[in-house]
């Protein structure tokens, strides 16, 4: 029997961020690979598939293949791991999306001497072939196939989702994805360049057919299925989304959470979205850089949010800061913004460049990288600065790195202080959504990110002391 152990994570390995809790706190969605590489794997095949989480690997030495998938900041402990287990005669497989953006930008090799093969794009229509390669001692050094036709994708069973973690009272959510891709090309994001810049749909019936296949649990909105869909932006191609919608409405029992592009918000789609159980909705405010809060995109994303808000829809709304054009200013009116529109959740995140990115390519082109990684050496290692947490910009207009960084953790502070909870959740204390501000809070109130934080990047004591 071939025996494989999937190991990925979905959080990066700062621990001292004002996120950090969400590197404990397993209520937010899976990393799917698992359960999907065990649905594509074939009956008759003879392969047992048990997962791990990359920050707590087995080392089981009775493994043949390790699967290890793993975001950019993950890197340098992905390559710690797959080195240990190579040490003890494990084949390893990298993928996922760093390998995929580093390929994008010629640094493949970077992560080809740390395992036995790499896996390009999606493995839906490599995977038996890679399950059979390993079988017969001749696994490839490189495997790449087109992009999926996720209308063939498997529906996953609960024998799929043991690998993953269980739903609790506490952490209730599954997930599930529709769709596949973005064409939106955000200038700081690599998905459209990885997944496709054209929205790729699962069938509709597969989905609800998914959805019908979890098990109800008590927690925070009564007895339901609970789902958090993965999709980029859940709703898409608008027809086709609210059809979804309203064939998840006639299950009746279901309550959800997922992404939604903030244009596709209307009176339409959110009676829809309630009818159908959505208690809250991932939005990003990508387009605030300048001061276009003080312009008409704060009146017309007010009014999206007031909507959302009518039909008890909570919003966890996504900021991005440190755009060339961000000022003192353009901070005072996120502050603003999100406080007056009683935002539910904030999330707040310093303008990244990532490798694959057309941000990459123009800050790399201006010899802006603050961390350059250029595949010499062991510059490697400087992938776990790439966090969203940490300036990865020189030489901003209106800031100096440290008064960015200041700044950015001011506005935290603010948006999680006492006062600022207690005006967005006015006449609704005793409510779910709550519980992560109080978090944020109690992070980021102690003292940690001013001494903490700061202490640790001056020493770069942040890169995995493995490493």
């Amino acid at each position: 029997m071939l025996e494989v152990e999937v190991i990925a994570s979905n959080y990066y390995t700062n621990k001292k961020g004002p996120r950090a809790w969400k590197t404990h706190i397993p209520n937010l969605p899976d990393n799917m690979l698992p359960a999907y590489l065990n649905a594509l794997t074939p009956n008759d095949a003879n392969v047992k598939i048990k997962t791990s989480d990359l920050h707590n690997p087995s080392y089981d030495p009775s493994i043949d293949l390790a699967v290890i998938s793993f975001g950019t900041a993950n890197a340098p402990i992905a390559y710690h791991v797959a080195e240990k287990y190579r040490n003890q005669g494990t084949k390893v497989i990298f993928g996922g999306v760093h390998i995929n953006s580093i390929n994008n930008i010629g640094l493949l090799s970077e992560a080809q001497q740390f395992a036995d093969s790499v896996c390009i794009t999606e493995a839906d229509q490599v995977w038996s072939r890679i399950l059979e390669d390993t079988v017969s001692g001749e696994l490839k050094q490189i495997y790449h196939s087109s992009l999926a036709d996720i209308k063939q994708t498997p529906i996953l069973t609960p024998n799929d989702r043991s690998l993953l973690r269980k739903p609790s009272i506490s952490s209730p959510f599954v997930s599930i994805r529709t769709s596949e891709g973005c064409p939106y090309k955000c200038n700081f994001c690599s998905i459209y360049k990885i997944f496709g810049a054209n929205y790729r749909f699962r069938n509709i019936e597969d989905v609800i057919e998914e959805i019908k296949l979890i098990k109800p649990i008590t927690s925070f909105y009564g007895t339901k299925r609970y789902v958090s869909f993965t999709d980029d932006n859940l709703l898409g191609k608008m027809t086709r989304g609210l059809t979804l919608l309203e064939e998840i409405a006639s299950l009746g029992n279901v309550a959800w959470v997922g992404g939604i592009s903030s244009d596709l918000i209307n009176e339409k789609s959110v009676k829809t979205l309630a009818k159908s159980g959505a208690i809250a909705i991932f939005m990003g405010f990508d387009k605030f850089s300048g001061n276009d809060l003080a312009g008409k995109n704060r009146a017309r994303f007010g009014e999206k949010i007031e909507l959302l808000h009518k039909y008890n829809i909570g919003v966890e709304g996504a900021v991005i800061i440190g755009h060339d054009s961000d000022t003192p200013e353009t901070l005072r009116n996120i502050e603003e913004f999100f406080i007056q529109n009683k935002i539910d959740v904030p999330s707040v995140n310093l303008l990244t460049a990532y490798p694959g990115t057309d941000l990459w390519d123009e800050i790399t082109e201006q010899d802006r990288l603050k961390f350059p990684v250029k595949g010499e050496g062991e510059d490697w290692k400087f992938w776990a600065r790439y966090t969203t947490e940490e300036v990865n910009i020189k030489e901003h207009p209106h800031f100096t790195d440290d008064e960015l960084f200041e700044s950015y953790i001011k506005l935290w502070k603010a948006l999680v202080s006492g006062s600022s909870i207690r005006n967005r959740f006015k006449n609704r204390i005793i409510h779910p959504m709550i519980l992560p501000n109080i978090m944020y809070n109690a992070f980021l109130h102690d003292g940690l990110p001013q001494t903490v934080i700061r202490a640790a990047i001056k020493s770069n004591s942040i890169l995995p002391k493995l490493l």
